[in-house]
């Protein structure tokens, strides 16, 4: 941690010495979004409406996507491609935009003709204007970055603001799954401890839900992931995890009745995509990543127990949190399996009176 903070410090100040290299014009004829890994698919669909806001604006010039994930939403006029496929001579006459903070895209600082974002801290870097505002990665809102982008942006990308859609996730058929009519979906695994809202309780929710309502549990492909879906798979419930593609699995959330997840790339997709949600944070609060629609906001319940630690929030968005509390993730072990139980059926009551 204390390496992490000492780099920190430094990269901060290499981000102010770039300040004093400044090209005055953008004449770029191509704009480049990074969004490498381990950025995930919940940080590129909340920021989807600024990359459909770039491209918009843009009015023209090619635009393109830079990451490793598949393409697994809608963009217009965004062209996906992986990071392998940006050259070098490609990034000379371009502008490279990193909207949120990853180290692992200030190498392209070194060859790129313009650039812009969060490079080596929640600071902006930019080498057109002078500008360098900072977002708050402990309380604001997740979307916050962006807008400071967009203000300095509006010089070159002059337009107005549009009405902040997300993109729309590509799913597929379920046909073959055979699924019933109605059923919670529940994603049962994150790859962060902080993140993990406790095994023993998730297996309490199943339990109760099981004799309300089908359950089917989506997931990856971890190895980690497999065995704790296999603990939940009680009779009569469905594990789809490590046997779907990535838009089956959205199939599969969409037709739900009700999500339930953790903090995750599916959490995202469900929230996203206006299906009622209950989503369990840790590590962070809930309201900095609820949707800035606000019918999709009414459809989805962000709910932890972070006002039982005195630490909380404990991730400020650069280092992986750390549980500092006696108590390891009190802010997930105390959020009751009965409160996520109470409130599915409440859910799913309110479906049924509409």
């Amino acid at each position: 941690m204390l390496a992490k903070n000492f780099g920190l410090m430094v990269a901060r100040g290499l981000g102010q010495a770039l300040r004093l290299f400044q090209r005055r014009n953008v004449s770029a004829k191509a704009i480049y979004i990074l969004m490498k890994r381990p950025l995930g698919i919940g940080d590129l669909m909340m920021l989807s409406p600024f990359i459909i806001e770039v491209a918009r604006r843009a009015k023209g010039t090619p635009t393109y996507l830079v990451t490793e994930h598949e393409p697994f939403m809608h963009l217009d006029n965004v062209t996906w491609i992986l990071p392998a496929q940006l050259s070098r001579r490609a990034c000379r006459s371009a502008l490279l935009v990193s909207p949120t903070l990853s180290w692992r895209h200030t190498p392209y600082l070194c060859y790129a003709g313009w650039y812009i974002g969060y490079f080596f801290s929640e600071r902006v870097t930019c080498n057109f204007s002078s500008e360098s505002p900072s977002y708050d990665g402990r309380e604001g809102h997740y979307y916050d970055r962006v807008e400071r982008l967009l203000s300095i942006l509006d010089r070159w990308l002059p337009g107005e603001t549009s009405s902040r859609s997300y993109a729309k996730i590509c799913s597929t058929s379920i046909a073959k799954f055979n699924l019933p009519e109605q059923y919670v979906c529940i994603a049962p695994y994150v790859g962060w401890d902080e993140r993990q809202y406790p095994i023993a309780h998730l297996a309490s929710v199943v339990e109760k839900l099981l004799p309300v309502i089908s359950i089917v549990l989506v997931g990856g492909n971890d190895p980690a992931e497999k065995r704790m879906s296999e603990i939940l798979a009680q009779q009569r419930v469905i594990n789809l995890v490590g046997k779907t593609t990535l838009s089956e699995a959205a199939g599969i959330i969409y037709n739900a009745s009700l999500f339930i997840g953790n903090d995750s790339g599916l959490a995202h997709i469900a929230v996203l995509g206006g299906i009622w949600s209950i989503v369990m944070f840790g590590c962070v609060g809930g309201y900095q990543r609820i949707p800035l629609d606000s019918a999709l906001a009414r459809n989805a319940k962000f709910i932890g127990a972070g006002k039982s630690c005195r630490h909380f929030p404990c991730y400020d968005g650069f280092n992986k949190p750390c549980c500092r509390n006696d108590h390891r993730y009190k802010c997930l072990s105390d959020l009751a399996p009965d409160m996520v139980v109470e409130m599915s059926v409440n859910f799913l009551k309110d479906q049924k009176n509409s």
